[in-house]
This record gives C-alpha cells, structure tokens and sequence, in this order.
C-alpha cells in the first residue's frame, strides 16, 4: 500500500510538473533598417507591447542598409521563414512581393473604424492595388539639401531661402567656393546607389516636368527613356561630379560613411530625408542644420516647388506565417498605431507623419517644421524611381547611373538600357503599374 501511495504522489508530481511548464512564447520578428533614433521607439514598442503581453516576445531586426534588407527578406521569403512584420516603403518592389503571394491583405484592418479615422486614403496609394490594401503607413519623406549653416558662412556661400530657389550657375559657383575653402561640397553614398539617383530624379523633373517619370515607366504613348531630357540629365550629374562636388571614392561610400562627414562638419551639404534628424539631434544636439531647395536647371520646364517625397516607412504583415502568429502581428500593428505611440514615434524620429495624429509642435525641431511647411507648398511629390519601379527595371536604373558616375557609362546608355527594359516587362505585362 505504501508503494501504491508513493507511485501515486510521484506520478501526480510529474503531472504537476508537465501541466505547469510554461508555454512557449509567441515570437514577432520585426524586420526595419531602424536607425538610432527609431531603433529607439521600436524598443519602447516592445518592452510596452511584452509587459502587456507576457506570452509574446517581439524580436527586433536591424539591418545596416537598404541592399541588406532586401538580400535577407527576399532570402527569408525563399526559405518559408518570413518576418512576420516588416517594413516597406511600398511601390514597385512591394508589388512584386503582393504578386508573389508573400504580402497579407490588411484591408480589413485599414477599414477598422480607428484606421480609416487616423490614415488618410491618400496615404495608402503607394501600398494599393485592385483596392487592396497591403501596407499601414507611418511617415512621409521629402528630399532637401540639409546644410551646414557655419560651413556655408566660412566659405562665403549665399544660403538661398526655402521659400526661393537658386540656379543651377549658383549651385555650381558654390560648389567652387567650397572646393577653395577646402570643404567637401556634397556627401554622398555611392555605394548603394539610391543616393546617386536623388541628384538624377530632381534634374529630370527639373527639365521635363513631374509627369515626365510617371508617363514614361507607364508607357504613354509619345513617352521613352531615350528622350532628350533623360539624356540631358545624365550630363548635368556627371557635370558636378566631374566638378569634384563629392568626396573622393564617393561611389565605393556608403550611407554611414556619408553621413559622418556631414555630421562631423566635414561636408557642406547632404541630399536626405528627414530620418537623418534623429540621428543628428541624438548625437550632435547644436548642429547648425538648416535645409535649402534643390537647385533650378537651364531651360528647365520643371515646378521648382515639386519636391521628391512619399510615404516613407510602412509596415506589413507577411502571408505565409502560422494562424496564432499572424493574429498577434494585427494587434501589434494595432498597438504601434496608437496615437500615444505614433507620437511618440515623431519625438524620437523627428519625421512628418503620414497619419492623423497631432503632434504638439514644440515637439518637432525648427528645421522639421520648415520641412513640413515646404512639403505642403509642393506641387508635387515624386516618389523615388527605384521604389515605384519594377525590381527590374530599378536595378537597371541604379546600375546605370553608377556607370554615369563611374565613367563606365554614357547618358545614351543609360537611356538606352531604361528604354529596353521598360520594353521588356511591357512585354511581360509588368508595366504598365497604372493607367496615365
């Protein structure tokens, strides 16, 4: 009888232990390419989101550039281990992942009755088609010549206000100020190539106008790549850098590299966005920033007000996860996207929202505000080539102006080689991506 007992205890004693083992924790991988400044609010994101949610563990995944983000995700997709939320900046590249069958519908959750009151419709164009819905948008870009304002006086340089704009004469004789005064012009990464394509898209539209993009990609009848103003803007690039306006190895440069010669005083100006600021004012609080328009060209048909800009960060849920991780990935989506959090977000990024929720404007820096303001004069925002387009025929564009930079490549090439691409996915049903 003893025995029995004792069998009975211990056997009671495992099942205690088995039935009171925790369970084990739903994993969130959070893909972005953060930043210091965001990299903080993702934290603050998921400690909150954790201590509400004990049986859930956010993991943060941070990715050095661009390039590397899109290597590994496509990696992940290939290998069935997708992240389950992840950042896009929508376009042309999330199309071809929605294509793929690798993107969730969010529809459902942009018609939640807190979605459509704080995200307004406008903001989901670059992440809808077929009216699906595939993307929550965060912020908006718009691109500027962020500057030093000391760097400007030492070397005698006018700044022109944002409210005004300054020829393409002026851009270079600064250019030639900066060079006597032993300061680098212009940082820029090359070595991504996206950064290269900033000076290429404002001389395009400069010259030719904000439909000229537009109708040329989407094949309109009486619009190619090899049309003058595309050639022209190739020798207009490869007229400043030939005037030595980067820092030597530029092209090899990459996006850290560039910016701590800009934040280090170092270089006089830097083509960005405004996710540069958090970082800045994290680093280097007093910086003498300030931000002036890019620069008009000779006989140019362009708005000098257009700027280049869109939606910057969305977030997206992958498709193929399992049914209880996909659910906690809409309620974080959920979660981040309250209004306490989405302001928090603009403190610590110190990026114009893309969402309905005000923040207090002691919150934003001067300089942001000025961007802002600049932003709502613009008569149009052009988003980035190699984010609308294609991953074909973005590849081809960024391969190509590297060429124009290098030497290896003459504007006609280029042209030519966007032409036949655009060609080629026609052919393929790729393009057009929307009726002009």
């Amino acid at each position: 009888m003893v025995l029995v007992a004792i069998v009975v205890v211990a056997a009671g004693v495992v099942l205690l232990f088995v039935t009171q083992r925790p369970a084990e924790k739903i994993k969130i991988e959070w893909w972005d390419q953060w930043g210091e400044a965001r990299l903080k609010w993702a934290e603050e994101m998921k400690a909150a989101y954790e201590r509400a949610h004990p049986d859930v563990e956010i993991v943060i995944v941070e990715f050095a550039s661009d390039e590397e983000f899109k290597t590994k995700f496509e990696s992940a997709i290939a290998a069935g281990q997708p992240p389950a939320v992840f950042r896009t900046l929508g376009g042309g590249i999330l199309k071809s992942y929605v294509d793929g069958g690798h993107v969730e519908d969010l529809t459902s959750l942009l018609n939640e009755e807190w979605a459509v009151n704080q995200i307004p419709r406008t903001m989901l164009r670059q992440s809808t088609w077929g009216g699906r819905h595939y993307a929550v948008p965060f912020d908006l870009w718009v691109g500027h010549f962020y500057i030093n304002r000391e760097l400007f006086e030492r070397a005698g340089v006018p700044i022109p206000p944002i409210t005004t704009t300054w020829t393409w004469d002026e851009f270079k004789d600064a250019i030639r100020k900066f060079k006597e005064a032993g300061i680098i012009p212009i940082a820029v990464g090359g070595k991504d190539k996206w950064e290269l394509s900033f000076y290429y898209m404002y001389i395009v539209d400069r010259l030719a106008g904000s439909e000229a993009f537009r109708r040329t990609i989407n094949r309109a009848p009486g619009y190619s790549f090899t049309d003058e103003h595309w050639v022209k803007a190739g020798y207009l690039f490869k007229e400043i850098v030939d005037m030595g306006a980067f820092q030597e190895g530029f092209i090899g440069a990459s996006y850290d590299e560039a910016q701590s010669l800009f934040f280090t005083g170092k270089a006089a100006m830097w083509l960005q966005g405004p996710w540069i600021l958090g970082d800045l004012y994290a680093t280097f609080p007093d910086f003498p920033i300030d931000i002036i328009n890019f620069p008009t060209v000779p006989g140019g048909k362009g708005d000098p007000t257009m700027l280049l800009g869109a939606v910057q960060h969305h977030y997206a849920i992958a498709k193929n996860i399992p049914d209880n991780v996909k659910r906690v990935a809409y309620d974080f989506l959920r979660f981040i996207c309250r209004e306490e959090n989405v302001i928090r977000y603009a403190e610590l990024s110190a990026s114009p929202l893309a969402q309905n929720v005000k923040v207090p404007t002691e919150n934003y820096s001067p300089v942001l505000v000025k961007v802002i303001d600049s932003a709502s004069r613009a008569s149009w925002l052009q988003m980035a080539y190699d984010e609308y387009s294609p991953p074909k025929f973005a590849q081809v564009h960024l391969d190509s102006l590297a060429g124009v930079a290098a030497g290896t490549t003459t504007p006609e090439q280029m042209a030519e080689a966007q032409e036949k691409t655009a060609q080629e996915l026609a052919e393929q049903g790729i393009l057009p991506l929307e009726q002009v």
